[in-house]
């Protein structure tokens, strides 16, 4: 027996469908990550300008040692602002998509925890 030209067909479909379906979930999680992202940087856009917060212990991280994130409000010019979320030195951009799921996700954690540092109630103003 021999591979004919129809088996041969059906492994080079096979390997382009694989690699397009690849591709697309690749695609879908790199959407999935910039619209986290936006999700949290608009979380966070009332944040006082210039001052950094640091959260060190949120639980996002898998290495303890790498467990810090640093958020600020930063002023670019008299109408515009950025928000800047840091894992030490790499920014949230850099980050893998399995940890902005996981800062979305603690998202109810830091805004507990930015009220109970600066005394802000357990209840958000209506």
């Amino acid at each position: 027996m021999a591979i004919d030209e129809t088996l041969g067909k059906c492994i080079l479909e096979s390997i382009l469908k694989q690699k397009e379906e690849s591709r697309r979930a690749e695609e879908e999680r790199r959407l999935e990550k910039e619209r986290l992202i936006r999700e949290i940087k608009e979380f966070f856009r009332h944040l006082p300008i210039g001052i950094e917060f640091e959260f060190p212990e949120m639980g996002i991280f898998l290495r303890e040692d790498r467990d810090f994130v640093s958020i600020e409000n930063q002023k670019w010019s008299d109408s515009s602002t950025e928000i800047k979320i840091k894992n030490r030195d790499l920014s949230i951009e850099e980050w893998n998509t399995r940890f902005v799921r996981a800062m979305h996700q603690k998202l109810p954690e830091f805004e507990a925890e930015l009220r109970r540092k600066y005394g802000c109630g357990e209840e958000k103003e209506k």
